[in-house]
Parts: structure tokens; sequence; C-alpha cells
């Protein structure tokens, strides 16, 4: 039985005769690109041999590969059909990948390799002479110097092998045995990547053999019904260990929940699911962990820990495979969480060259700035003012949530979801009302209506007991702007601009400076760039055109460290190479932010 050897590896393989290399491959646990899905059609699997005899190139080989490169030794992997034992090198452009697409079409890529691999092979019997342990003969046969097993698959190990004939399907980690089954069984082997955020929780199921996303599920974050936002949610765990333990249990409880509903789309069930990563902000962190987070919110601000934390699914109340691990992505600081530093991950840094400005827009407003050299990052308390909360006709983006909105010919254009009646304004549609009310003059640059407007739009304003308010819609119920809502916007998005203005500076940098502009998280995606600049989100001097919407980075960063090694290492890097700002110490930040409330002048925009 031939075997092949894969370098830089070091893995290797048992091969029937008449099977492929790129079969060995997958035995072996090395994931090699096969578009095609190894019929001989693409050549993408290219590999170079080594070392050992091989037969003539096959008539797809001689397609696929020049004669420079067929003299060089290179074959296709799932044409090469091995007679003797061979050594081969998998070149680094025929290595499966990990891609995420984000928002503006760009792909943030790793080397794909959770550390999870499925073998299949055949095991020795033990002789009188030789009794080899099961274990061992088991390690030696997928390629494992120093055995150990998960107590599960140990039990199990000894039926597998002696109902197999010697062939066995076995699924390892690092050197630990995790399952075995007998035959070349089929194995599921799924991980699961989570975006805890303050308002909602985004998860996502991927096949770790391929990288490939199957299933997704979304939930309302269920500890909204403990406070809104961080503080508050610090404020209860801080009553006892049984209000801490009930913010855990809330969400490990919704994370559950969506581990069963995207195992069961799959046909398969969360003792599949061997690996998850979470990535959330600090508060989120470590209320998922359980972790008492009260610190955090008085100075000096000390989270218990930065660093990735590994647990076993019980310790956090998940239901996954007993050999699973459930990682945390790391965080930059008390306010700086995992979800920042699995944002920057998936955006590229640190490897942007150009100076770039990366917010993630949401309850509470994170911002990077830099390149490659240098980057510098802080949080700023926005409010729950961009996702609809705290203002008197806000929703969240469904059904009957105005989304949009525009000036067209003299008149206000609405985008309504689901093309449903008007029953409220979510964050985009909320910033969109107050852009057009600015560039029109009906807001003052202080944030007031100014009744003596004669705008196209100055008749929708009307007298109550409260003070004026703009009517935005009224259909089936009315959907108005008050003076309050104008307030919750400026202390939100002032919050943003200080921020990303007073780490520029903290850098050197100028607005006219930045190469990039990116907008994250679920409102950032969806905002106007226009309107954006126009009221003031963004430090002014910024160029509309250079912001794009990346998405949920948060989401695609965690997929990403979850897939592979290289990513989670980058996040650890990323973790502690970005320097954290605390705005609160730093002198010019209120004058900023009162600056920043101000709508900008016409003459800026």
């Amino acid at each position: 039985m031939p075997r092949v050897t894969f370098a830089p590896d070091g893995t290797a393989a048992d091969v029937d005769p008449g099977k492929s290399v790129h079969q060995a491959a997958m035995q072996a646990g090395v994931s090699l690109v096969a578009s095609c899905g190894g019929k001989g059609r693409c050549g993408t699997c290219r590999i170079e041999v080594l070392s050992g005899d091989v037969p003539p190139p096959t008539a797809a080989e001689k397609s696929l590969l020049d004669d420079d490169e067929l003299a060089a030794g290179m074959r296709l992997a799932c044409e090469l059909r091995p007679t003797a034992d061979l050594e081969v090198r998998v070149p680094p452009s025929s290595r499966a990948s990990f891609t995420e697409i984000l928002a503006h079409g760009e792909c943030v890529t790793f080397p794909l390799g959770a550390g999870v691999s499925v073998r299949r092979v055949s095991v020795d019997e033990p002789t009188l002479e030789h009794p080899v342990p099961d274990l061992q003969r088991l390690a030696v046969a997928v390629g494992i110097e120093d055995p150990a097993a998960e107590p599960g698959a140990l039990r199990a190990l000894p039926a597998v092998l002696r109902a197999s004939g010697r062939r066995v399907t076995a699924l390892a980690r690092d050197g630990r045995l995790l399952a075995v089954r007998p035959g070349d069984a089929a194995l599921p082997v799924f991980g699961a990547a989570f975006d805890i955020g303050t308002t909602t929780v985004a998860g996502a199921l991927i096949d770790l053999t391929s990288g490939t996303c199957v299933a997704t599920a979304n939930r309302t974050n269920p500890q909204q019904t403990r406070g809104d936002d961080v503080i508050s949610r610090m404020d209860h765990a801080a009553k006892g260990a049984e209000q801490l333990h009930e913010l855990q249990s809330l969400v490990a409880g919704a994370i559950d929940e969506m581990l069963a509903e995207m195992s069961a789309e799959r046909n398969a069930s969360p003792g599949d699911i061997y690996e998850i990563i979470v990535a959330g902000n600090s508060v989120m962190t470590h209320l998922f962990l359980g972790l008492p987070p009260q610190a955090m919110a008085v100075v000096p601000f000390a989270p218990v820990t930065t660093r990735a934390v590994e647990v076993a699914p019980r310790d956090v109340s998940l239901n996954a495979s007993p050999a699973a691990r459930v990682r945390t992505v790391p965080l930059a600081s008390a306010y700086v969480g995992g979800d920042i530093v699995a944002g920057a991950l998936a955006v590229g840094f640190p490897g942007l060259e150009d100076e770039t400005l990366f917010i993630d827009i949401g309850t509470n407003g994170e911002v990077v700035v830099g390149s490659g050299e240098r980057a510098v990052c802080a949080a700023t308390a926005a409010g729950p003012a961009f996702e609809g909360a705290g203002i008197s006709c806000g929703m969240r983006a469904v059904p009957g949530a105005i989304t949009h909105a525009s000036l067209r010919n003299g008149g206000l254009q609405l985008d309504v979801m689901a093309d449903a009646a008007p029953a409220g304004l979510c964050g985009t549609g909320l910033v969109d009302i107050v852009a057009v009310l600015v560039r029109t003059g009906v807001i003052d640059e202080t944030g007031l209506f100014d009744a003596s407007s004669d705008g196209p739009l100055a008749s929708r304003l009307r007298e109550t007991d409260d003070g004026l308010e703009f009517v935005v819609a009224s259909e089936e119920c009315d959907v108005v702007l008050t003076q309050r809502d104008i307030r919750e916007l400026q202390l939100a998005k002032g919050a943003i601009a200080a921020g990303a203005t007073v780490l520029m500076s903290n850098i050197g940098l100028a607005p006219s400076d930045l190469s990039h502009v990116m907008l994250a998280g679920a409102f950032g995606s969806t905002i106007d760039p226009a309107s954006a600049v126009d009221i003031g989100l963004l430090p002014r001097g910024i160029d509309p055109k250079r912001v794009v919407a990346v998405g949920n980075t948060a989401a695609a960063g965690a997929r990403a460290a979850l897939c592979s090694r290289v990513a989670r290492d980058q996040a650890d890097h990323i973790a502690r190479w970005m320097r954290a700002v605390e705005l609160s110490t730093q002198p010019d930040f209120q004058m900023q932010f009162a600056e920043a409330m101000m709508f900008p002048p016409p003459a800026t925009r």
C-alpha cells in the first residue's frame, strides 16, 4: 500500500491501489484547492513530486500543465495515482483557504486549517510478538507521535477497530483523538462562530473541512430584558452572583438554541460541532464567560482578562461535542472588545498600507485609526439611537420601518422595509431624515427646529405641548421626529465623530490623510455615506466618496478565526498591537464632543 507524505506538513497517509494523491490528502487532513471537485478539469490541485516513482502524466495533466511544469515535477493531485511511496510538496497556491466576502466586495483570506482533521486509515493488527495498544496503532496510522484521546473516543476504539476490518475514520485535533467510526464513514465536522452584540446575536455554522458556511441564525440578545446598554447590564451583574449567572444563562441559552437550529438545518446535531468561536464587546465577552464585568465600569476600567479564553462547552452551558472547544476572540481593552479585534482582522489590519478609519457603529461606537505601521483604537458611548431605541417613533429594521429618505421633486421620498405602511424610524431612516432637514434648513446648526424656515418641507412642522415636531409620515399612524429625538442623535453622532477626531489627532492624522473610511455593523453597512457626512457623524473634511460599508466584520472575523489558525494567531497579535486610548483621559475630547454635536454648516458640505 503506497504511502504519500506531504511537505512541508510532514503528515502522511496510506492509499489503496488506484486512489489519488488528492484522496490521500483528504485522509491526511491536508486541504487542497479542487475547484472541479477532483475531476481533473480545473488544474487547481497542483503538487510537486519531490521523490518516488510516478506513472506517466495523464491526458488531463498534459492538457492543464505545460511541458516545463511537468519537467519540474508538477502534477495534479486528483490525477496522480501512486504505485509506490511518494513525497510531494503542496505549494501555497494549491492550499485551500478560508475566504470571507465583505460588503464592499473585498475579501479577507486566510489559510484553511482549524486544527480539526478527518483521517481515513488502515490500522495494523496486534500480534503476540507486538501487542501494541489500540490507541498507539491508530496513532501510527494517522501520523500522531504522542497520542491522546477523548474518553468517549477511547471507549469506542476497541469495538470500532475489531468490527471494521482495520479500516477506520478518525477525527483528531492537535494529536488528540476526538472520535472514531468504522470503515470510511461519513463524519460531519462543524464549527460555529458567533458575534454577540449588545442588541443582537448572530451565528454561523461552518463545515470545517471546506470552510463553507452551511447555516446561519440570529436572535435578539435576551439580556436586553435586563438593560439596553452595557452599563445597565454591568450594574445588574454587580448585584450578586445570582444576577451574573442570570445574564450568562440568557445569552448562553440563545446561543444554544441557535446551535440546535443550525445543526437541524443540516440534518446534524450539536454533537457534530467541535469548535466554537465567540466575538463580542468586552462586557458581552465577560458576561458570556460568567466573569464579573463591573470593574470595567469604574476607574481604572480593568477587565478580568483581555486574552482569548478557551473552555469546554459545559463550562458555559452549551450543548456541543464533549470534545469541542469554545474560544473567545481576545480584547484590546475594557471597552475595545473582541468584536472590534475580529473586525480589524476582517478588514486587513495590520496589513493595510493606507491610512484607514474603521468605525463599527452600534450601541457602542468603536473606532480604529491607522495603517500597518501603527493603529490606535477607542470606544465611545454612542447609545441606542442608531438602532432606533430611545427615539419617539424608533424601531428596529423590521417591516414598516423607514430605512431611507431623500428629497425628490420638493417632497420627502421614503423607503419602507417590505413596502409596508410607515410605522416608525430605524437608525438609517433617522439619519437620512435629519440629513434632509439639515440640508433644507428645517434643522439649524445647533439641532433646533427652525420655525422660520421656508424650505420645501417646513410645512411638515407642527406645534405640540412639548414643542415643535416634524411629521415624517401620516398614513396608518403618525411617524414624527421630535426635538428630543434630534438631541439623542446629536449625542450619538457627536460621540463617534469626536472619538474619531481625537484618535486621528493622537497619531498626527487629518481627515484629508485618510484613504479609506470603513463603516461596519448592521447600521454602518446600510447608512448613506452622504447623510453620515452631512449630519457630522464622521469628522468634518472626510470625502463621502472614500466611505465604504464593510458589513458585519465582527462576524466575518469570527468565522475566519474559527476556520484558520493563522487568523486566530493574527487576532491575538492585533489585540496586543493596537494601542487602546481611553477617551475620557484625553484633554480635548470634551471640546471635540461639544463641537461634534453641532451640525455642519452648508459651507463645509
